[in-house]
């Protein structure tokens, strides 16, 4: 019997066979359903299995909700046809929190290769909040997972759908190494502020730069004794005009520092400048910005910056005499105070002290102490034979004295003259081996303190070295790391381009299916119109009583009656 729906009538040796009409147009509808699902379904998984990865960065040109991001990218893409990824808008997250969107632009990618895409676009950020937890680790020494995210249109292969793109752009550390600010100048200032420009210099790494920040305000606090950041007490603020973090070494020339003198900073601003001015390192730290052009920039770093002191400190010399620390000088005439009845003296050491700086300093209620490098020791019965000896020379002078002047009153004596000359020259002389003595003391003084200077040269050298040791083991960790993930990345790799052999193989599978469900389609629609051939060719050929038996035996149709 024939199907119920559309039954063909088909000879055979004789006899009718019957088979169903729909079977070509089943299997056209079959091939065109699994076409229209597998190929959107392959698709997907081919965007889904793609990799983006970052070869460079920068963030430039900030405005108050939008900043320039420029990226060289590498999409690795295992699908076996190229395709065309139309422009879409895609929203940039981080930890599941969405801060911005930016619109990724028209690819052309390649079949089973690396493709290079250049973005060049404004980030337009949504959240400042969100903006600045995904950033701040950045500059902290961390990496930071960003996700482009959206529904792009793709054409390949003659198809054009719509597939959800969902990329993990991970953007590696960019921390600043060895922030120091050096040439500090002091050029103006009053009771409670006081200005200074100073250079600032530090060293990135990281492949992630930003460019033509404007002008950026941070602020300014001390450091605790564990190393940690006092941000409840401020300083003052540092001001610098285009703020940029690049690759390699940057100098940002004349920061501007402004600090303020309060009663709460006092215990710190005071101990900090007089570190300073002594030529001794301060360690100090800057966090902001607190005022930019751009709000979601705001408080995105807290760096340590190292203050270099002044190279010699504002103390040049300082020696101890018997004429100015004991007799002392008269601060109008300059000449020795009396040993008696002396009226407006000033005693005590004498002290050179240098201005390095552009601008008057005023220095009051000062301080020193005196440190002994050698340890003083005293021996009592040297003491007392010296003292013995002494007091013999001053008897035998006195009475030398005694003697010279009865001979004066006395007798006159042509000679006393001549005495009272000779004593004028070795006066004279005295005072001028007194100078010598002090310029020899000064020039002492001198030698000890560039010794000094050395030494602390020295040290200097030796903490760098130390620095730079240290420096290179941090570089020896981070190769570490960076091998072991590039051995991560390797292994990825290596899955991926398994699995996409995987899909591959599968899709191969699926196209070979499809072709032979097609070959066999074909050769059964030629099966069945031979067959109606010769049916139609029997019936014709059938010799029927009458010019109109064909008509009585067959319906309306044009198939035979049961």
């Amino acid at each position: 019997r024939c199907s119920p729906c559309c039954c063909c009538p088909v000879t055979k040796r004789g006899k009718f066979l019957t088979g169903g009409c729909s079977c070509l147009a089943l299997v056209a509808g079959l091939f065109v359903a699994a076409c229209f699902w597998l190929v959107p379904w392959y698709a997907q998984s081919q965007m889904d299995r793609a990799t983006i990865v970052l070869l460079g960065a920068s963030l430039s040109e900030p405005t108050k909700d939008t900043v320039r991001m420029t990226a060289q990218t590498v999409l690795q893409s295992g699908s076996m046809v190229a395709s065309h990824v139309q422009s879409f808008n895609a929203t940039v997250s981080a930890n599941g929190v969405i801060f911005g969107w930016l619109i990724f632009p028209d690819t052309e990618t390649v079949a089973d290769g690396p493709t290079h895409v250049k973005l060049d676009t404004p980030l337009h950020v949504t959240d400042n909040a969100a903006f600045t937890a995904a950033a701040a680790p950045l500059l902290q020494g961390f990496p930071s997972d960003w996700t482009l995210s959206g529904s792009a249109k793709v054409s390949a292969a003659g198809f054009t759908m719509t597939l959800k793109v969902s990329k993990v752009l991970e953007l590696p550390p960019s921390p600043l190494r060895n922030v120091i600010g050096t040439n500090v100048d002091i050029v103006s200032g009053n009771a409670t502020t006081l200005h200074a420009l100073a250079d600032t210099l530090f060293f990135s790494e990281s492949i992630v730069q930003m460019q033509n920040l404007g002008g950026l305000t941070f602020s300014l606090h001390p450091v605790l004794e564990d190393g940690s950041p006092n941000i409840g007490v401020s300083l003052g603020e540092v001001f610098m005009d285009n703020f940029q973090v690049i690759r390699g070494y940057n100098l940002m020339p004349k920061a501007s520092v402004f600090l303020q003198k309060t009663e709460e900073n006092l215990p710190f601003l005071s101990p900090f400048l007089g570190s300073w001015a002594s030529g001794r390192n301060q360690t100090v730290a800057i966090r902001g910005p607190v005022r930019s052009g751009s709000p979601f920039l705001d408080n995105l770093t807290t760096q340590f910056l190292v203050m270099v002191g002044l190279d010699t400190g504002m103390i040049r010399s300082a020696y101890i005499s018997n004429s100015h620390s004991l007799r002392g000088h008269d601060p109008k005439t300059g000449k020795e105070c009396p040993l008696i009845n002396a009226v407006n003296c000033l005693r005590g050491s004498v002290v050179v002290v240098e201005n390095t700086v552009h601008h008057e300093l005023q220095m009051t209620d000062i301080s020193f102490d005196v440190d002994i490098d050698d340890n003083l020791s005293y021996s009592t019965a040297g003491l007392r034979g010296e003292f013995a000896l002494e007091k013999q020379r001053l008897s035998g002078a006195l009475e030398e004295s005694r003697r010279t002047l009865r001979n004066c009153l006395g007798v006159p004596n042509p000679s006393a003259a001549v005495d009272s000359a000779r004593v004028s020259s070795l006066e004279k002389q005295i005072s001028e081996e007194r100078s010598k003595t002090i310029e020899n003391v000064v020039a002492l003084q001198r030698t000890e303190r560039r010794c000094v200077q050395l030494d602390d040269a020295l040290k200097r050298a030796e903490e760098q070295r130390n620095i730079a040791v240290q420096q290179a083991r941090l570089a020896e960790r981070e190769q570490l790391v960076l091998n072991e993930g590039l051995r991560r990345a390797s292994s990825k790799v290596g899955s991926t381009d398994q699995r996409s052999e995987e899909v591959r193989e599968s899709a191969a599978m699926v196209l070979a299916e499809m072709s032979t469900v097609r070959y066999e389609s074909k050769y059964e629609a030629a099966r069945l119109r031979g067959a109606l051939d010769e049916l139609r060719y029997m019936l014709k050929m059938q010799d029927l009583p009458g010019g109109g038996s064909l008509s009585r035996t067959l319906p309306s149709n044009g198939y035979p009656r049961r």
